[in-house]
C-alpha cells in the first residue's frame, strides 16, 4: 500500500514546488505568458497530485495558479485579475492535472518492488547463517527445567 500526502502537507509541497519553478524558469527566459511555463506549472500539478489524495487537488491547482499569476503573468508577486474568465480556466486546468494524476496513482495498483528503506524480502535459513548452527534440541524453551515448589 503506497501512502499518500494528506491534502494540507500536499498544499504544503505544491506551494514549494512551484516557488523552486520560479528559479528554473527564469534560467529558461521563460518568465513571461507563455505556454511553455503553463505547462510546466501543469507538470509540477501532476507531479505532485501523482504522491497526494484525489481530495488535495482542490489545493494543489491553486496554490500553482498563485505563483504562475504573480511571477509569470505579472511581475513582482502581483496577483492580477484582468480577464477573470482566463483566469479561472487556468485554475480550473491544473486543479484538472492534479486530480487526475491523484485519482489514476489512486486506481492503479501499487508496484511490487523494493520496500522502503530499500530493505528486501528475504527467507531466513541454515545457509543465511556463517558458520555453525546451534542445536535446537537442546536448548529452547521445552527442554527448560521446571521448578516444583
Amino acid at each position: 500500500m503506497t501512502v499518500r500526502l494528506a491534502p494540507s502537507m500536499s498544499a504544503a509541497v505544491a506551494l514549494t514546488a512551484s516557488a523552486a519553478l520560479l528559479p528554473a524558469l527564469a534560467v529558461l527566459g521563460e518568465l513571461r505568458p507563455t505556454w511553455v511555463a503553463f505547462a510546466a506549472y501543469a507538470a509540477v500539478c501532476a507531479a505532485v497530485g501523482g504522491r497526494s489524495r484525489p481530495s488535495a487537488a482542490p489545493l494543489i491547482g491553486p496554490a500553482a495558479w498563485l505563483f504562475h499569476n504573480g511571477f509569470v503573468e505579472h511581475r513582482h508577486g502581483a496577483l492580477g485579475l484582468a480577464v477573470p474568465a482566463a483566469e479561472a480556466v487556468h485554475v480550473l486546468v491544473l486543479t484538472a492535472a492534479a486530480f487526475a494524476a491523484a485519482l489514476v496513482a489512486a486506481l492503479l495498483p501499487a508496484p511490487h518492488g523494493p520496500r522502503p528503506g530499500g530493505r528486501q524480502r528475504t527467507a531466513v535459513t541454515a545457509s543465511s547463517f556463517p558458520g555453525p548452527v546451534p542445536d535446537r534440541a537442546r536448548s529452547g524453551p521445552s527442554r527448560w527445567r521446571r521448578c516444583s515448589g
